[in-house]
């Protein structure tokens, strides 16, 4: 329960930094507090009822609450640390692809997003019990997060801007879909390139059911126990 809270918290707290960041008027802030509070409320609630779900489930939530949170703080100290960083915060873009990879930005994302996902997700779990689900999963899941993150940005994010009206606010939500996308995208592609098969149906939502029937899984790696991920509900 706390988890879910705290995943909630960390979506919400995202808009209210948009919202200082943006610099937006009353109104439009308070359209985006309004959604990042639903979408706050649509984490605690996944995460409650994730057992119900794919285990990548997880993933996604924590990279995008935790992960995504400290992209955007990290961003922010980009900004607040070079040289017209108000109108790079207007602009809403680094100004090369090597400033996204080395900033405090990429480094926020993955001080957010790593540890909690090693520590509260069933993709890390499984990652525990064979070298290719590891490989898959942290070299290649991160690596193609990166990748897609500053792409996101910078093909997402304009389209973005236009519709909300904020560059800020667009290229946040576009490196955000990017971070997501490239994650999961990545460790499905890692698995499939070292042999693990992810299009087979266990691992599409019966990893609850072979911890409670392991003869349920054909998978080994699926027969782990279920107390320690249950207690972070």
């Amino acid at each position: 329960m706390m988890v879910g809270w705290t995943l909630g918290g960390a979506v919400f707290a995202q808009g209210v930094i948009l919202v200082i960041m943006g610099g937006l008027e009353p109104r439009a802030a308070l359209q985006l507090l309004v959604v990042a509070a639903a979408l706050s409320l649509l984490a605690e609630e996944a995460w409650r009822h994730r057992m119900l779900l794919n285990h990548r489930i997880d993933m996604l939530l924590v990279m995008g609450a935790f992960g995504g949170l400290g992209m955007l703080l990290g961003w922010w100290i980009d900004l607040a640390g070079t040289a017209g960083g108000g109108l790079h915060a207007a602009h809403g873009h680094a100004r090369s692809i090597w400033d996204s990879v080395v900033s405090w930005m990429t480094a926020g994302m993955f001080i957010g997003a790593v540890p909690a996902s090693l520590q509260l997700t069933r993709c890390a779990e499984l990652a525990r019990k064979g070298r290719r689900r590891w490989i898959s999963t942290h070299i290649l899941g991160n690596a193609a997060m990166l990748f897609l993150m500053i792409a996101g940005g910078r093909t997402l994010g304009p389209a973005i801007a236009s519709l909300t009206g904020s560059r800020v606010v667009g290229m946040h939500v576009g490196m955000l879909i990017g971070m997501l996308v490239g994650m999961e995208a990545g460790m499905f592609a890692g698995e499939a390139l070292l042999g693990l098969k992810p299009w087979r149906e266990w691992t599409w939502g019966s990893v609850e059911r072979s911890k409670l029937d392991p003869s349920a899984s054909p998978d080994p790696a699926h027969r782990f126990e279920s107390d320690s991920i249950r207690g972070r509900m």
